[in-house]
């Protein structure tokens, strides 16, 4: 079973992306979320605040299932 908080299951929910159930498919969704945080930067490929939000979601995801 896949750990994360409530706020990281709504993120998920309301960009449409799959939540895993176990972690053998978490490594595909934390690579969407990488893609996901490299089309969000800026122009300068600064971090956005979209960014950040994208980056909170993968941190959680990771640092609540594989440490």
């Amino acid at each position: 079973m896949v750990i994360m908080t409530v706020k990281t299951k709504e993120f998920l929910q309301k960009h449409k992306l799959d939540i895993p159930e176990d972690l053998k498919h978490l490594n595909n969704l934390l690579d969407i979320l990488d893609d996901m945080m490299l089309n969000s930067l800026g122009s300068e490929y600064e971090p956005t605040e979209a960014t950040r939000d994208i980056e909170r979601v993968y941190d959680d995801l990771f640092y609540s299932n594989f440490e």
